[in-house]
């Protein structure tokens, strides 16, 4: 989460580790939940990215590849 952009990090944080409505994280960001919700969706395709290259990385660094 570390490498996210604020921005999309204070989204994962208010929706997600604090369970949040998405009206309550829209409050909590000073955005739209219509922001809120595509924050949401840039970050998890983020995330996705990140861990499909991490985990690529480890199979092939162990010759699973």
């Amino acid at each position: 989460m570390e490498q996210l952009p604020d921005t999309l990090r204070g989204a994962v944080d208010a929706f997600y580790l604090k369970d949040l409505s998405g009206a309550d994280a829209a409050k909590n960001t000073g955005s739209s939940e219509a922001s809120l919700r595509k924050r949401l969706q840039r970050a998890r395709a983020l995330l996705k990215d990140c861990l499909t290259n991490k985990a690529t990385d480890n199979h092939f660094e162990k010759g699973e590849l």
